[in-house]
């Protein structure tokens, strides 16, 4: 008896309708600091003012929601013959695993219409190598999904230690 997809599953194993999605709720945490249970505060509200603003430095989520959305690449080019240039997903495309050049990377290919035309074979140190990223979406696209998902690392950061006036930074930004 062969599997048969009956459709798309929820993590609570409820099927999905036609556009509907169910978005997942954040849940707090509320396990015990297990490195330092002495000095644990478990509603940290009871010990401080409502008007008592907190400054949280948000460099680190904004960071990875950055890093999210983009693809990290290479670019090369030839020292010798700057017709020969090139973009690839990353070093091991370009070039192939170990010193050999495979026949299947982008050098090995470059290699095999060089031998065709009776020209002598490259190797990597004929090139110039730099590392870059590139957004996975358009740029406005990108924004968008970012600011979303900035905003929920916000809201979920307020929900867990359940404080409201929070001042967030970013470098020297405060927000």
């Amino acid at each position: 008896m062969a599997f048969k997809p009956s459709g798309s599953v929820t993590r609570s194993n409820e099927p999905i309708q036609d556009n509907e999605r169910k978005e997942d709720t954040f849940v707090r945490d509320e396990r015990d600091n297990y490195l330092f249970p002495e000095i644990q505060v478990n509603d940290i509200t009871s010990i401080t003012r409502p008007e008592t603003k907190w400054y949280w430095d948000f460099d680190m989520p904004v960071y990875q929601v950055a890093s999210a959305l983009e693809d990290k690449r290479i670019r090369f080019h030839c020292k010798t013959d700057k017709t020969i240039k090139g973009d690839a997903e990353n070093i091991t495309a370009f070039k192939g695993r170990g010193k050999k050049i495979p026949e299947n990377s982008w050098l090995g290919v470059l290699n095999i219409e060089r031998e065709v035309q009776e020209l002598e074979p490259l190797t990597t140190d004929d090139f110039e190598i730099e590392p870059y990223q590139k957004l996975k979406l358009s740029e406005e696209k990108s924004f968008e999904a970012g600011k979303i998902q900035i905003y929920k690392k916000l809201k979920e950061t307020r929900l867990q230690y359940g404080i409201n006036n929070i001042i967030f930074t970013w470098g020297r930004k405060i927000f």
